[in-house]
């Protein structure tokens, strides 16, 4: 017989590894509600109902968050496109990116790139002390 507290656990549980499933898949497009459902034999309803009530957050919205900080590291951290970015986190083309950058930090991923890059300093050479 199931009591409250071990379905709470069960739930709470469950919601955990949705989350690590979506941390670890953040860079690809294994992130839509129907893969997720399927990964773990539930329905996309029941993923969407027990993120939202366990997380306080809509896991589409979760979703995107990672995939804008992700995207963000990538502008910061590399050389790579907004078109290599894109698909690198799941999208067909850079519009999905474009509209993540829009939204949360109305700006498109160059402007937000051009303005939190760190200017390279003068290469150090290796007789410096």
């Amino acid at each position: 017989r199931l009591t409250r507290s071990s379905v709470f656990r069960k739930t709470v549980l469950l919601v955990n590894r949705i989350t690590d499933f979506i941390h670890r898949n953040v860079e690809g497009n294994l992130l839509d509600l129907n893969c997720i459902a399927e990964e773990f034999h539930i329905t996309p309803q029941y993923v969407s109902n027990i993120f939202k009530k366990y997380k306080r957050e809509n896991i589409k919205d979760y979703i995107s968050r990672l995939k804008l900080d992700r995207a963000k590291e990538l502008l910061l951290e590399t050389d790579l496109s907004n078109y290599e970015i894109s698909v690198r986190l799941g999208y067909v083309n850079e519009l999905g990116v474009f509209r993540l950058f829009k939204k949360y930090e109305r700006m498109t991923p160059g402007q937000y790139r051009t303005a939190h890059r760190k200017p390279a300093g003068p290469a150090k050479d290796a007789t410096d002390p």
